[in-house]
Order: C-alpha cells, then structure tokens, then sequence
C-alpha cells in the first residue's frame, strides 16, 4: 500500500486528482505459515552427497530440525559423545540435540575425516572447510545452505517440514518447544498449520 500512497500523494501535488482513494485504507498483513514437503522430495536426501559435513548437516536439519545459524555456531565443545547430544547455545538459553542412531553415526564419520584432514587446525567449530581450517572463523551462510542445492531443497523448507511433521503429532507446543527449542510463539503457527481445522488467530 505505500507505494500506492506515494503514487497518489504525487499526482495530486501535480493537480491530476484531488483525493487519494487509498487514504484511509488499512491492509493486515497475511501470515505466511510453513508449509510441508511432499514424501518424494525428501526421499534419499542423505544419498545425494558422499560428502561427510553434507551428509551430518542434511541430517541435522532433515532429523532435528537444526537452523543453520545453530549449525554455524556449533563447536566440538557442545560435542557430547558419550551422551549422544548436541548442545545448541543461543542467545536466550541452552537446548540439547538428543541423536538418533544416524545422526550419531554420521557426526562420528564427519569428525574422523575432520581429524584426519586438518589435525592441526586450530578452529573450535565442529563443520570447518579449507578455507576456514586455517583461521578461528565458522563456515560461511552459503557453504551450510548449499548443502541442499543438489536435492533441490532448501535448507528452511526441510527445517520446516521436520517441525511440521511432528506438530501433526503433537499439538502441544511445549512438546515442540521442547524437541526443536523453539519459542512458543512459533510453536504455535507449526500446531496452526498442522491442524489449519482449528479456530483460532495465528500467533505474532
């Protein structure tokens, strides 16, 4: 609507009109909801790369719906092996992946190649490539979203699919605030759009 006010506000400084039609006019914002994938756009996404931080990122996303800014940040400290977890430190608290037998198999792959390919580097993030091995930088935005380019996929739209599926499931967003560590706020548009059949105004 602003730039139709700007049109108007310039053609009657110009004498071409004499009232702006649009004043007055009040637009609610549509809330774009997530929206789900269909079974055979995920099928074998771990086949689609041979490459181990590819493979450990996909399913990360895919399994346990990791952002990729967490997935940026993550450092062999939050690596807790002997737990088989995942700890994502953010701005407002702490959650724990909790690792299924793939991803754990995958992290495992990916850190042995890690240590064998760069063993001296001393970089703390746990995804590291040749060009950050040298320095203490975590890997670019666009390496981590690239990683779905060949299954042409991106990196939100799984993300969103895994939190979507489990809210079919569950329309408890404690439960998902839970398993993803995601505000209740967005919790609640996940439920809203797994179950569009209940009344109710989506959350802001």
């Amino acid at each position: 609507m602003p730039p139709i006010r700007s049109l108007f506000r310039a053609l009657k400084h110009t004498k071409l009109v004499f009232a702006d039609p649009a004043r007055g006019l009040r637009i609610t914002r549509q809330e774009l909801l997530p929206t789900t994938l269909t079974p055979d756009r995920l099928a074998g996404l771990l086949e689609t790369s041979s490459n181990s931080a590819t493979r450990l990122v996909l399913a990360l996303v895919a399994l346990h719906a990791t952002s990729g800014t967490d997935l940026r940040n993550l450092v062999l400290a939050d690596v807790l092996l002997t737990r088989r977890q995942l700890l994502i430190r953010r701005p407002h608290g702490r959650h724990v992946v909790h690792l299924d037998d793939t991803t754990d198999a995958l992290l495992h792959a990916w850190l042995c190649y890690r240590h064998q390919r760069w063993p001296r580097t001393v970089n703390a993030h746990l995804l590291v490539t040749q060009q950050t091995a040298s320095t203490t930088d975590p890997v670019s935005v666009d390496y981590v979203y690239r990683r779905f380019d060949p299954a042409g996929l991106t990196l939100r739209a799984v993300r969103a699919d895994r939190i979507l599926d489990e809210a079919r499931e569950s329309e408890d967003p404690v439960h998902l605030d839970c398993v993803f560590g995601i505000s209740i706020t967005t919790a609640m548009k996940y439920i809203h759009a797994a179950h569009p059949h209940r009344a109710g105004t989506v959350p802001r």
